[in-house]
């Protein structure tokens, strides 16, 4: 389906398979299943990050009290030791 309309009409049919037209090798089968493999582990990795960012971003917003959108624009309050030094320009 190379225009995502959820069919396949005869011509993209037909022009698939002129395009596996000759056999395959085992070392392009191979190539394709190593690449399709990294693909995979690359997708799974940034996946398990983004959930971990997620966790953390709700347990800081949880931690600072920051329920039901209240304060998401607020700064962190500032510590003693930043409160005494001017702010630089």
């Amino acid at each position: 389906d190379q225009d995502g309309s959820g069919e396949i009409f005869l011509d993209e049919f037909v022009n698939g398979c002129m395009r596996l037209r000759g056999e395959a090798r085992s070392l392009d089968v191979h190539c394709m299943l190593m690449h399709q493999g990294c693909l995979k582990r690359k997708l799974e990795n940034l996946q398990d990050s983004m959930e971990n960012w997620m966790q953390a971003s709700v347990l800081l917003h949880d931690s600072r009290g920051l329920r039901d959108g209240a304060g998401l624009h607020d700064k962190p309050p500032l510590r003693e030791e930043q409160q005494d030094k001017p702010t630089p320009r």
